[in-house]
C-alpha cells in the first residue's frame, strides 16, 4: 500500500511479522506501542485504534491479543489503511482460532 513506511504485527507482545524500511527502528516503535497501550488501559479505557499525526502518521490497531503498528507518510489513504488494518487483524484472529481447535 502506498505511503506505508513500517508495519509490525504482534501477538501477546511478541513480534509475529515485520516489514520496515531501513531507517525505521522497529524495537523503538515496539516499545512505544506497548507503553501507549498500557497507559490507556491503566486509565480503564478500552482501545481499538490509535492514530497519531505529525511529520509522519502512526496507527495502532488492536484486537484481543493482536496488535498492528503502522508508520506511514502524511499522504497515506487513511480510510483504506483502516479497512486493511482491521481486515489483517480479523483474518489473523480467525486463522489462529481455527488452527487451535
Amino acid at each position: 500500500m502506498r505511503g506505508i513506511k513500517c508495519a509490525i504485527l504482534f501477538r501477546n507482545g511478541e513480534v509475529v511479522d515485520e516489514d520496515t524500511e531501513p531507517d525505521m527502528d522497529a524495537g523503538f516503535l515496539s516499545a512505544n506501542i506497548f507503553y501507549l497501550i498500557d497507559f490507556i488501559r491503566n486509565m480503564n479505557r478500552d482501545v481499538r485504534t490509535v492514530s497519531i499525526a505529525g511529520n509522519n502518521r502512526f496507527f495502532i490497531f488492536i484486537q484481543d491479543t493482536l496488535v498492528l503498528g503502522v508508520a506511514a507518510s502524511p499522504d497515506v489513504n487513511v480510510p483504506l489503511l483502516n479497512a486493511v488494518g482491521k481486515h489483517i487483524l480479523e483474518s489473523r484472529e480467525g486463522i489462529e482460532s481455527f488452527s487451535s481447535s
